[in-house]
């Protein structure tokens, strides 16, 4: 079982505050070669030899800015291998780092894999919905899911059941609203269906989180995309944002539902339409190619975050 990187909620309240002002500047090392003076070459292996560290003044109290800051920002200190050394920096956020309206699209795997977390899933999602009502009291939510295509599909090396009776591909299930109540009772009344391969209608699910005008994204609102999920899309190249070798999981069909039409759907095109959009994807993962769903999810200027296999955090 996974352990979650710390409390969700707070996770996904700092992402909203703090992706609409940009990141921190980052600590940084200036390193420069040649050896170190008094010392043998023997007597070191792979030694570093930058500007000696000397503790900068403490900060004045200054008023709040517009932008974060990161106190002291840089870091110059001479180490030899094993040595540490451990510097304590202060984050200055904005008095205020919340956006006056989000809208949040939350998005559901149903299929058959999810079951064991369905129900921790829903809970979380009314906890942290609640959440951030608090924090940004004009925010907007709503709900769409998925299963996967019913059929057999046959593409780019890939033969495979996508879904069985009953499943679908996409669903708009609560357009965006302020009605908290609307949004828990769309929540609670999803159901887990089948879906028979193990990558699932990913790629279609979030393509219409931009594509379907039906779901009501409002001008100005910060948008955010917080997608359930434990598997990987349908794609040609599905492993093609983190540079690993190429593996087929067929193409996703796209709206009507054939392949090698011009409504198919790679992936990282979708990806690119979220971003087009101004929507930054929250993955919650579990399951395998975390570091998969991190890339889509950063591709928009979001993360990634895992989760329990039970869908606990």
């Amino acid at each position: 079982m996974k352990t979650c990187r710390g409390s969700l909620i707070l996770i996904v309240l700092a992402a909203i505050g703090l992706l609409t002002m940009g990141a921190a500047q980052n600590a940084r090392e200036d390193e420069q070669a040649g050896h170190p003076v008094g010392l043998n070459p023997s007597d070191y292996v792979g030694y570093r030899s930058v500007i000696p560290y000397e503790p900068l003044p403490e900060m004045p109290q200054v008023q709040p800015a517009d932008s974060p800051r990161l106190m002291p920002e840089s870091l110059f200190v001479t180490m030899r291998p094993g040595q540490e050394h451990v510097e304590h920096k202060t984050l200055h956020l904005p008095e205020s780092p919340k956006p006056k309206q989000a809208d949040i699209l939350w998005c559901f795997d149903l299929t058959g894999s999810m079951a064991e977390e369905i129900d921790s899933v829903k809970a979380n999602s009314l906890r942290i919905m609640n959440q951030i009502r608090t924090l940004v009291p004009d925010s907007y939510f709503g709900v769409i899911s998925h299963m996967d295509y019913v059929g057999t599909y046959r593409y780019c090396g890939y033969a495979e059941i996508y879904g069985l009776v009953g499943d679908y591909a996409y669903n708009l299930d609560q357009t965006l609203t302020g009605n908290l109540s609307d949004v828990a009772n769309s929540i609670n009344s999803l159901v887990i269906g089948n879906g028979a391969d193990w990558p699932e209608s990913y790629a279609r699910a979030l393509y219409e989180a931009y594509a379907d005008p039906g779901i009501g994204w409002r001008a100005g609102a910060k948008r955010f995309l917080i997608q359930w999920g434990d598997d990987v899309p349908h794609d040609c190249d599905v492993l093609s944002c983190t540079g690993g070798q190429p593996r087929t999981t067929g193409i996703d069909p796209g709206r009507d539902a054939t392949t090698g039409t011009g409504d198919d759907l790679p992936i990282m095109d979708v990806i690119r339409g979220l971003k087009t959009n101004n929507i930054c994807l929250l993955a919650l993962h579990s399951g395998f190619y975390f570091d998969l769903w991190n890339c889509f999810a950063e591709s928009t200027g979001c993360e990634a975050f895992e989760i329990n296999d039970d869908g606990t955090m």
